[in-house]
């Protein structure tokens, strides 16, 4: 029962305290298959945990703090980073779009965005 626990909520803690505080980091947010999972999609359980940070932190910085999460978590944590005016932009890429369309969970509020 633990396991299942933590893999299913022991990521937003761990991720909201591995990213407090680096400076440069205005928003972490879960999307990909693990957000999907929590947003009640059906699939198989995730094998991996993709995060998108948005602001200005170094990307070595972030490879680090995501490195530490994939470990203390024992599944892989892939970072993204992207600026806020990229994520806010009115003429957004495809990727962007993408993620827009898909869910995703606020690490820092805990808030579920479908």
């Amino acid at each position: 029962m633990r396991e299942i626990i933590d893999a299913t909520y022991g990521p937003v803690p761990l991720l909201r305290e591995q990213f407090d505080g680096v400076e440069g980091v205005e928003r972490v947010l879960i999307y990909g298959s693990w957000a999907a999972r929590r947003a009640g999609e059906a699939g198989l359980f995730p094998n991996d945990i993709d995060v998108l940070v948005l602001g200005s932190a170094p990307r070595r910085v972030l490879t680090a703090v995501a490195s530490e999460a994939g470990k203390r978590l024992d599944v892989p944590v892939n970072v993204t980073r992207l600026s806020v005016d990229e994520w806010e932009a009115d003429d957004p890429t495809p990727f962007v779009s993408t993620l827009r369309s898909r869910p995703t969970l606020d690490v820092m509020t805990g808030d579920l965005h479908v």
